[in-house]
Parts: structure tokens; C-alpha cells; sequence
């Protein structure tokens, strides 16, 4: 391993002059970093990872092997227009991640602090995916997509673009969302619908019992006159 300071740098990593790696960072073999990047203290890259131009990793990222954070947006509008990628502090992005960077629309995808980005997920230009948020091995999140704080999609589920998950939701696995969620609630399904609240989210959040019971009863308020809708359309551009 090369070392500059106490940084460490596999001899066959490729690392751009632009780059800037700070204290403790740790590049594995054959990884590429691209210039115009920013890698906090502590953060990790595996082996064969690709961290592409204008991203900025925080402090104690994790970067598994054959990850790709940063490329350029599957978006036909986009023309080569200088836009970023952000990935907060201890966020996890594991193997085979794919993690495309914002258009002019937004100009940054964002993952926020603490959250877990599973194998083989696809996070879209110009999504926001919330601190503490859990994507489960092979979502996909197409553009323009938010996940709310805390919030976790399951494996395999596909989220149409603009899609809001709100916070401490559940998606399903294998479920198809091409609406709106409502926080803490779970939805499941191809369309999915909305079948109750994510009891299990809102326990590990510190909910007390009886804030939960004042919310199942305003579900059950909302829910009860009729049989329990497909979700609302996401705006479509």
C-alpha cells in the first residue's frame, strides 16, 4: 500500500491528481477515483470500486467493492452539464451499487447520513434518499425519487420517478410504487396500496404507545369508509 499521511492507497488504485483524500481514508486494488472528488476522514473504498468526478463522500463512508458512485445520469436530457454527487457521513453503499449523480434539474443525488444502500440497488439522478434510510438489496429508485428518514424499501421494489416515500415508511419487497407513500405507513404490492402503519418503524423511533394508538385510530379513520385506494399518481415528466 502507498501512504500519504495516514491514508492509504493500494498501488494498483487509480487516483486523480484532482481528488482530495483526507486523514485515514483506505483505497483498495484496482479502485478509481475520479478528479474533482472529496473523500472524508475514514472512508473506505473496496477493490474495483469507481468513485466518479464530483462526488463528495463524508466522514466514515463505506464504499464495498464494484460499487459506482458519481456516473453520469441515464438521462437523454443531460448534456454533459457539471452536476454532483453527495454521499453523507457512515452512509454504506455495498457491492455492485449503482449511484448516478443529479442533472440541471437539481444538479446533486444525495444519500444522507447513516443510510444503507444494499447490493445491487440503483439510486437515479436527482434523488434523496434520507438519513437513516434503508434500501434493500436490488431496489431500483428511478429519478427524481425521495426516501424519507428512516424510511426502508424492500428488496427488488421499483419506485416510479418523483415518487416521495415520506418518513419511516415500509416499501414492500418486490412492490411496484408509482404513488406517493405517507409516513410510517406500509405498502406492499403490484400496484401497491397502503396496508397499515409500519408498527415496527415507529417503536424503534421512541413513539410512545399512546401516540401510536392516536395514529392507528386516525388511519382506521381514514381507511374505513372505503376499501383502501391505489396510491395517488406521481407527477409525470
Amino acid at each position: 500500500m502507498l501512504r500519504f499521511a495516514s491514508t492509504s492507497v493500494h498501488p494498483s488504485a487509480i487516483v486523480s491528481e484532482d481528488a482530495v483524500l483526507a486523514d485515514d481514508v483506505v483505497v483498495g486494488p484496482y479502485a478509481v477515483i475520479e478528479g474533482a472528488t472529496v473523500l472524508g476522514r475514514g472512508t473506505s473504498v473496496g477493490a474495483h470500486a469507481l468513485v466518479a468526478e464530483h462526488t463528495t463522500l463524508g466522514a466514515g463512508v463505506a464504499v464495498f467493492p464494484h460499487a459506482a458512485v458519481g456516473c453520469i445520469p441515464q438521462d437523454r436530457k443531460f448534456n454533459g452539464e457539471v452536476t454532483a454527487t453527495v454521499i453523507d457521513d457512515d452512509a454504506v453503499i455495498r457491492e455492485h451499487a449503482t449511484i448516478h449523480r443529479g442533472t440541471a434539474a437539481s444538479g446533486t443525488t444525495f444519500v444522507g447520513a447513516g443510510a444503507l444502500v444494499m447490493t445491487s440497488v440503483h439510486v437515479a439522478h436527482d434523488c434523496h434518499v434520507g438519513a437513516g434510510a434503508i434500501l434493500a438489496s436490488s431496489a431500483q429508485l428511478a429519478g427524481h425519487v425521495v426516501v424519507g428518514e428512516r424510511a426502508i424499501v424492500g428488496g427488488l421494489a421499483a419506485l416510479h420517478q418523483f415518487v416521495h416515500i415520506g418518513a419511516g415508511a415500509m416499501v414492500g419487497g418486490l412492490a411496484a410504487v408509482r404513488g406517493h407513500v405517507l409516513p410510517h405507513t406500509l405498502v406492499k404490492g403490484n400496484d401497491a396500496r397502503a396496508v397499515g402503519l409500519n408498527l415496527t418503524g415507529l417503536r424503534r423511533a421512541g413513539w410512545t404507545n399512546p401516540a401510536i394508538r392516536a395514529l392507528l385510530a386516525a388511519y382506521a379513520y381514514l381507511s374505513s369508509s372505503r376499501p383502501t385506494p391505489p396510491l395517488p399518481a406521481a407527477p409525470r415528466h
